[in-house]
């Protein structure tokens, strides 16, 4: 180099130094003193073609920085030296494809202070930083780590403000990055730490850091259109997609000292807010936390949607949790509050082993003002009305293998239940064990919040009686499990069993109803069977009912109360399908049934056998014939039969009833899927086994069918038995030839009144005849005149159909006293002779009805009745 001292300064020239790798050194400038020290200014400038190869001349280990970084370098500053300082302004210092500029001083003391005001381009840190490689003894290395920091910066004071461009690091870019910060006396004051875009987010930090005491007092903030990056650039993996979170903002502060540290958190996301407000205790060494972490959303929906769960549609609405927890990262303890939909769900207990084995024990509870409303907002349309609160409680202990549940006395709407709970966790579906006592057990709004369904309304949409929505039973298949229930009554689709005992096992979406017995319609009722669950579902059900009350099961089922008395049914049937209607459908199966003392309601068969058989009270006759088809009651002593059931229709070919006064013998088929029942068949007087069949046929839909009881034929038997009756009264020696030819036209005989008898009581019919359907009411032939109409001519001496097609000419013949000469019989019964015009005398004293019979009176009632 050259030096030339002029005028009490040297000037340097030419100053140069060549290095191993090309490297070189050269600088110029004077020196000068100042303050009685000697002060260097001047240019100084440094290239290399191979710094690297320089640096490991120096013995510097570059093991993990990349082969192809540290090569080029160019460094040109104005140097400034006195013995207390050192700075370099005007700094240009180009490496690799970087670029510094700025200056830097750094004065010469016990503590030396640097002062730095930078600006970098660009740099990738990755190419320069070996990788690291966690180990077992990382927690040890960090504490490592923090105590030579605490050592460090006790040894110097920094006034810095740094600034660069784009870092990458850990293969995200840093734009716009800032440090603006003093270091003094061991105590750092932030005025601004962070960078504009750290992985898409714009990251803050200012405060005071006092590493010697281990105080802090730091205020943050972060905001991010996506954190996805930044949580990458962290290391954190959350259990949902970054993207979820949309915009993110996160502000909060943190302020203490190495024992403790107040914290206050809020971030807020397209999900919802959360906060943390709470203390860290010994955050540098063993942490532990004491305090309120909170979340809300303004949907639930939308919430687990983020975290994968599907859920069915239904209604939305906020989400709120608030938890005080207390944990040292082991244990913790913890008291929490979850409001959604309406539902308060408190919990508190306490976890052990968090980084082993856990083990728990938890207490809940679970309120709801009304059950019905939350099914509806859960989008469960029962149809159901106001059900009750909810008001449950429970406690969980265990491990995440194995928990066993402590159900306390709990209200669910209508139900009021306990029991105990085991489930165990390890298979491939949960097993539960569970032993459940209820006071009342309302199933419908439990079946239909599980399958979906509309349990509450069997009728679908179009106003038929069997719903066509499918029934969703893949809630067997989500656990296996074994169920035991006790209860003082069970409630299901408007059926109360009562005092039911239930045992049933689940085992691959097979539920086998082992026992299901109890109280129903006052009856004793046992229900076995399987249900599986597939496409389709399948059925298999046997049902015995015992001593039931007909009359309430017929109200239930049929709204009528046609037929009362105690039932015995045993069914068997299997179904197959996807819907009510599907199921209802292929119903195939058998059973009996039988009915004891009851009575089938719409005739009176004991009154009509009764007065059948007193002939001879003509008052007891006439009002039995104005009765025999006006309704009543009949008394059922037995009835029984079979039946076989092929796609949802039951029929029987054997059902007899024994009757109070009569047998009836029917066949049936009761279409479940049409809902219609068609019964046909006979009824006869056990007491009158001459007397005709009456036949009885019951049609229509099952809860409103119409009944037929037809007693035509019994109409005109007992006709004929009156009529024969009060001829044989006044006696064949004062009617002569006329009373001959009545009881032949009646009887059917010539005349000869013992030959009309028998005629009569062959002519009544048979217990023999066949079972056959109602007869259809037949029209009145046109020109052959029925018994009645010849009984009428008899008895007006006419024309029964003349007088009926011309009934103004029959009154004027009337008048004319154009009638036969003997006179008709009517005219015989009341001492006439012949003339209509001829006036009755009206007897001089009133005699008993018991005495005299008013046979014209009688007779024109009853044979008018049967000629209409």
């Amino acid at each position: 180099f050259t030096a030339v001292f002029d005028k009490g300064a040297w000037s340097i020239s030419q100053a140069e130094a060549l290095l191993p790798g090309g490297t070189s050194l050269a600088l110029s400038g004077e020196v000068v003193v100042e303050e009685d020290e000697p002060v260097f200014r001047g240019p100084v400038e440094a290239t290399s073609d191979n710094l690297r190869a320089t640096l490991e001349w120096l013995e510097f280990d570059l093991e993990g920085v990349a082969q192809d970084r540290l090569r080029r370098v160019d460094l040109f500053a104005d140097l400034f030296l006195s013995p207390g300082v050192i700075a370099m302004t005007g700094l240009d210092l180009g490496f690799d494809s970087s670029r510094l500029t700025g200056g830097i001083a750094a004065r010469i003391s016990e503590i030396p202070s640097v002062t730095a005001e930078l600006v970098l381009d660009q740099i990738n840190l990755d190419a320069y930083l070996p990788e690291t490689v966690a180990s077992d003894d990382a927690a040890e290395q960090s504490d490592e780590s923090l105590a030579a920091v605490v050592t460090y910066i006790s040894l110097i004071n920094l006034d810095i403000d740094a600034r660069a461009d784009v870092l990458t690091y850990n293969g995200v870019a840093v734009s716009g990055l800032v440090a603006d910060g003093i270091l003094l006396d061991d105590k750092l004051v932030l005025e601004s730490f962070g960078a504009a875009d750290i992985a898409g987010a714009a990251v803050r930090l200012s405060g005071t850091v006092d590493p010697v005491s281990g105080s802090v007092a730091l205020q943050m903030g972060i905001k991010a259109e996506d954190a996805g990056g930044l949580l990458r650039l962290a290391g954190v993996n959350l259990p949902i997609d970054p993207a979820e979170l949309g915009a993110v903002e996160l502000v909060g502060d943190i302020t203490g000292d190495a024992e403790q540290a107040v914290v206050r958190q809020r971030l807020q996301t397209a999900l919802g807010a959360a906060s943390v407000d709470g203390t860290w205790i010994d955050p540098f060494g063993t942490p532990s936390f004491d305090g309120r972490l909170g979340l809300r959303s303004t949907s639930y929906r939308i919430l687990a949607a983020a975290f994968g769960i599907d859920l069915p549609d239904a209604a939305d609405s906020e989400i709120a949790i608030a938890t005080d927890i207390a944990t040292d990262m082991d244990q913790a303890e913890f008291n929490a509050v979850i409001e959604v939909l309406g539902v308060k769900l408190r919990g508190s207990g306490a976890v052990e082993g968090l980084q082993s084995e856990p083990l728990f024990d938890v207490r809940l509870q679970v309120e709801h003002a009304e059950l019905a409303g939350l099914l509806r907002d859960l989008g469960v349309d029962g149809g159901f009305p106001d059900l009750g609160p909810v008001d449950l409680g429970l406690t969980a202990t265990g491990t995440p293998d194995l928990v066993d549940i402590v159900l306390a006395q709990s209200t669910i709407g209508p139900s009021s239940l306990r029991g105990t709970l085991g489930v165990t966790l390890s298979g491939e579906r949960p097993y539960v064990q569970a032993r459940l006592e209820a006071d009342v057990l309302a199933l419908d709004p439990f079946l239909a919040a599980s399958s979906g369904g509309t349990l509450g309304d069997t009728r679908s949409q179009d106003n038929q009686r069997w719903s066509s929505e499918e029934i969703d039973l893949g809630f067997l298949e989500l656990l296996d499990g074994r169920f035991e229930l006790v209860a003082e009554r069970l409630e299901a689709q408007n059926l109360v069993v009562e005092d039911p005992t239930v045992v049933a096992s689940l085992e691959d979406g097979q539920l086998d109803i082992e026992r299901l017995d109890g109280r129903l319609f006052d009856g004793q009722v046992a229900l076995t069977g399987t249900v599986l669950s597939g496409v389709p579902h399948h059925m298999n059900l046997k049902l015995a009912l015992a001593d039931a009350d007909m009359a309430w099961l017929m109200r239930h089922f049929a709204d009528s109360d046609a037929v009362s008395g105690r039932l015995f049914l045993d069914v068997a049937v299997d179904g197959v399908g996807m819907s009510q209607r599907d199921f209802v459908q292929s119903l195939a199966g058998n059973g009996a049934i039988s009915l004891r003392d009851g009575f089938v309601e719409g005739f009176d068969l004991r009154a009509i056998s009764d007065r059948l058989g007193n002939l001879d009270n003509e008052v007891a006759i006439a009002t039995m014939l104005a009765e025999a088809s006006s309704g009543g009651q009949t008394a059922i002593t037995a009835a029984e039969g079979n039946f076989v059931m092929t796609e949802g229709v039951a029929r029987s070919q054997d059902l007899s009833v024994l009757l109070d006064g009569g047998r009836g013998d029917f066949v049936t088929a009761i279409d479940l899927p049409r809902w219609w029942i068609d019964l046909e068949g006979q009824a006869r007087l056990t007491d009158h086994p001459n007397a005709p069949a009456i036949p009885v046929a019951v049609n229509g839909p099952i809860d409103n069918p119409e009944r037929v009881v037809d007693t035509r034929s019994l109409e005109n038997f007992l006709v004929q038995r009156v009529a024969e009756t009060a001829l044989r009264k006044l006696g064949e020696d004062e009617l002569g030839g006329a009373a001959g030819a009545l009881l032949g036209v009646i009887t059917g005989s010539s005349g000869d009144s013992g030959t009309g008898q028998e005629a009569s009581t062959q002519g009544s019919g048979s217990d023999s005849a066949p079972l056959e359907a109602v007869p259809a009411k037949p029209e009145a032939p046109e020109t052959t005149q029925d018994a009645a109409g010849q009984v009428l001519d008899l008895l007006t001496g006419g024309s029964s159909a003349e007088s009926a097609e011309e009934p103004a000419s029959s009154n004027n013949q009337g008048s004319s006293g154009n009638q036969s000469s003997s006179g008709s019989l009517l005219d015989l019964l009341g001492g006439s002779s012949g003339n209509n015009d001829t006036e009755m005398s009206a007897p001089e004293k009133e005699q008993p009805a018991s005495e005299d019979l008013n046979t014209e009176e009688l007779l024109l009632d009853l044979l008018g009745g049967l000629a209409n």
